[in-house]
């Protein structure tokens, strides 16, 4: 029995269908999602009408689980109520014992499901939308940990009379509790300004423009990046809820923490050769230049690596010294960089770098040729 949206239906109903469904149906003709089972709170019950839903979708984070329920479970209270929907993604370790085991101790109103088959995070995430029962949803992912002012603040705004016409985006810092421990090339999110890319780990909308926009974009609408996960699926769903006529609100006091995940140095170079995506996202629509630096490049360090190899080719090819004057700008953006990864020299560091910044130079020109969108 496929499920989907019916006009003017209750909250109630919502879960009651999915529930009784083997597969539900996304919206937008994006396919099915099997669901295997679910478990809820007992204070899940007792929220009938909540009027914000927390959506998580997870994969293989069970050891990560219990922070951010605990995070959660510490909020502010939030006038009419919140509920938290995970989305088991079909995880090969503990998590779902793990997340039945939470939902049997926790205070929140939680609904857990988990789906039968790994569909992704944005088909997941899209799932937890429908069984959503808030008119607000706030995203946040499994390797978070929320303040305890997140939610309130950031949902506040969409909570205000009348139907706002927004997308509220909170700031994003680095866990300072785990940055040792994680490596020097360990890998996190910080977002101290509106991106325009609305990532999820801290994102809130409409339940009904989120539906209305045909949730996240699956594995095929958007691009896959070199470690092999969906990349853009975040920034397309926002850009499409903009050109129905919201704005995006940025609101700098909902912030939440981002756990630093262990990586090589092999890895973050592979990182660097997944910039390429932002040449693809570059062409979709009226939005797609609005998270590069002045439309053309990709950040401010990507600009400076330009000009340092066109310093470099000048100054190698009519031999004089003064054009390495231009390597000055990239210096000074990535010297801090260098200091805080530790480990090994300065300069050693730098030299490492600068390989990935030459290594994302190469995959932002092979990107723009592909999908006729420069990026620099």
């Amino acid at each position: 029995m496929a499920w989907s949206e019916p006009q003017g239906a209750v909250v109630a109903e919502r879960t009651d269908a999915m529930a009784a469904s083997a597969a539900v149906e996304l919206p937008a003709g994006r396919g099915t999602v099997p669901v295997a089972d679910r478990v809820d709170s007992a204070a899940y019950a007792r929220l009938a009408h909540p009027a914000v839903s927390v959506v998580v979708s997870t994969r293989g984070r069970a050891r990560f689980l219990p922070g951010l329920l605990q995070a959660l479970q510490a909020q502010q209270p939030v006038e009419g109520g919140f509920e938290v929907v995970v989305v088991d993604d079909a995880s090969e370790d503990d998590t779902w014992p793990q997340l039945q085991q939470l939902a049997a101790g926790t205070s929140l109103a939680l609904r857990a499901v988990r789906l039968a088959g790994h569909v992704g995070q944005g088909p997941g995430r899209t799932l937890g939308v429908l069984a959503a029962r808030g008119e607000v949803v706030a995203f946040t992912d499994d390797d978070c940990l929320p303040s305890a002012a997140w939610l309130d603040r950031l949902t506040a705004p969409l909570r205000a009379d009348g139907p706002p016409a927004l997308v509220c985006q909170g700031r994003t810092e680095a866990w300072p509790g785990d940055a040792g421990a994680a490596g020097a090339w360990a890998r996190t999110i910080w977002v101290l300004r509106p991106t325009w890319l609305f990532e999820t780990c801290n994102v809130a909308y409409r339940r009904q423009d989120v539906l209305a926009a045909g949730g996240f974009p699956a594995a095929r609408e958007a691009f896959v990046g070199p470690h092999g996960r969906v990349a853009g699926e975040d920034a397309l769903l926002g850009w499409t809820v903009l050109a129905a006529g919201r704005r995006l609100h940025f609101e700098p006091s909902a912030l939440v923490h981002h756990r630093h995940l262990p990586a090589g140095y092999r890895d973050w170079v592979l990182e660097q050769w997944g910039r390429s995506v932002f040449c693809a996202l570059a062409g979709r629509g009226p939005f797609g230049r609005r998270p590069l630096w002045g439309r053309w490049f990709l950040a401010p360090r990507s600009a400076a690596w330009d000009l340092a190899v066109l310093a470099v080719g000048a100054a190698v090819l009519t031999r004089r010294t003064p054009w390495l004057a231009g390597v000055a700008p990239w210096m000074a953006l990535a010297l801090p960089d260098a200091r805080s990864r530790g480990g090994r020299p300065v300069p050693v560091r730098l030299a490492q770098l600068a390989v990935g910044d030459a290594v994302g130079m190469a995959a932002l020109a092979v990107g723009s040729w592909r999908h006729r969108q420069v990026v620099l």
